[in-house]
């Protein structure tokens, strides 16, 4: 048996990063089911059988996991509906609208709504929270996944750490976490003058580092731009032998 993992691959910014495992396949390659994204990018809809996400699934039987990029976890799409059901029958062959607003899936009955009449497969659909209903700048998902309301404004600051939760959602950092800020250590080697800039990143996102050699300086100079975050933290070192210069670390869209 061979287990398949689900990778998205960013080819502007030249960075690949796992969103999930895709279904455990057979020598037969009979349980293979193909990933499929949303046009902008945001969700992916991949099959699982195995039990590499949720510990407690040992049946065997396929589910339809949906990755968010924004959010950066996956759900199963059965644990997503208010029932008691257990995981019976099967779910397989994910298809997202046009508008990326809603997807399809065939799945057995007996997952959704408890007690069916018959043992067949049938379609239903889920509508993707992708949208920001109360316009405020800030993603519905998000604040509710951080906040468990839509009551938090862009320009607020709900964990007091200085960055505003709209800061916080574009540096892709916890706004419910004082401790997860973007903010940059600077270590100055004694015997090269060289700077170390260290920071708490997000993986997959990029950063320009700017600097200037004087508060007084008409604009900022760029030392580093498209620099893609591998792992949590990131390091970089400006090699320029300096006693004295200001940086400033910038998330690019």
């Amino acid at each position: 048996v061979m287990t398949g993992r689900v990778f998205l691959k960013d080819r502007l910014r030249q960075y690949s990063y796992e969103c999930g495992p895709s279904s455990q396949t057979s020598s037969s390659g009979s349980a293979f089911v193909l990933p499929v994204m949303t046009s902008d990018g945001r969700f992916v809809a991949y099959a699982d059988i195995h039990k590499r996400l949720d510990r407690t699934h040992t049946n065997g039987i396929m589910r339809v996991l949906l990755y968010d990029q924004l959010l950066r976890n996956s759900i199963v799409l059965q644990e997503a509906f208010p029932t008691d059901a257990s995981i019976q029958g099967r779910s397989m062959e994910p298809v997202f609208s046009g508008d990326n607003q809603t997807l399809t899936i065939t799945t057995g009955p007996s997952e959704i709504i408890g007690s069916p009449l018959n043992q067949c497969l049938s379609l239903f659909q889920v509508r993707l929270v992708n949208d920001d209903t109360d316009h405020d700048g800030l993603n519905d998902a998000w604040e509710l996944a951080f906040f468990g309301s839509l009551e938090q404004a862009a320009n607020g600051d709900f964990d007091h750490d200085g960055m505003s939760n709209l800061q916080e959602l574009q540096a892709g950092t916890n706004p419910a976490s004082g401790t997860s800020r973007l903010a940059a250590t600077i270590l100055v080697d004694s015997l090269t003058s060289s700077s170390t800039l260290a920071w708490q990143a997000t993986p997959g996102t990029a950063y320009r580092i700017e600097y200037k050699n004087g508060l007084q300086d008409p604009s900022w100079r760029v030392l580093k731009s498209n620099l893609l975050a591998q792992a949590e933290q990131e390091v970089y070192v400006d090699p320029t032998p300096v006693t004295n210069r200001f940086y400033r670390l910038i998330v690019l869209p």
